[in-house]
This record gives structure tokens, C-alpha cells and sequence, in this order.
């Protein structure tokens, strides 16, 4: 299939729209989209994570130190799960003292 320059451009944007900046993974807007869609007759299972510590780092190595614990924690579970299922950053601006990602997936029965 060819795509003509506005339909690239949509398909980026839309691409963009659901990717966290940081880390590569899936953002709040494509967990709250795919959570609409899910059919729950079948078993789900998200586990959700939390960094500890974080404020701390960035308040005394920097938000660079941060970003980095972030993205490697990332890269952990992008190793871990992501076969699996979806795998999104759902929070951790810089205001927000948490930073949570999560890992959604449905059982096969």
C-alpha cells in the first residue's frame, strides 16, 4: 500500500499521540483507549509499578539521573513483557512525585 503525504502525517501523529516521549512506550491517552476497548469475559491481568525514589534522584543527581532510572526501568520491562502485552508510562510529569507504568494483558482460555 502507498500512503500519500497527509495520511503519513496522520498516522505519525496518531503514533505520537499514544507514545511517551521518554521512555518509547505506550502513554496515558493509548492505557485509557485500550482499557475502553478490552472485552472483560476474559481474564486480565495489570500489574502496575511504581519507582521508588525517584523525587529523590532528581531532587539530588538531577532530573537527567532521573530520566535515566526511568528509561531503564522501562527497557527492564520492554524486555520482560513485551510479547505479552501493552505496556504504557501512565504518569511522572515533573510535578508528579510518582512514576507509574503498567503491563496489561489477557489470559488465553
Amino acid at each position: 500500500m502507498i500512503y500519500n503525504r497527509n495520511q503519513i502525517i496522520h498516522i505519525k501523529s496518531i503514533s505520537f499521540s499514544y507514545t511517551d516521549t521518554l521512555t518509547g512506550l505506550m502513554n496515558r491517552r493509548c492505557f485509557d483507549d485500550v482499557l475502553g476497548h478490552i472485552s472483560f469475559h476474559s481474564a486480565l491481568g495489570i500489574i502496575f509499578c511504581d519507582l521508588n525514589n525517584l523525587k529523590y534522584i532528581n531532587d539530588h543527581l538531577g532530573h537527567a539521573s532521573g530520566d535515566a532510572y526511568i528509561v531503564r526501568f522501562a527497557d527492564i520491562l520492554r524486555n520482560i513483557f513485551a510479547d505479552k502485552g501493552v505496556i504504557c508510562r501512565i504518569s511522572g510529569d515533573e510535578t508528579d512525585t510518582q512514576n507509574v507504568m503498567f503491563h496489561m494483558y489477557s489470559f488465553k482460555t
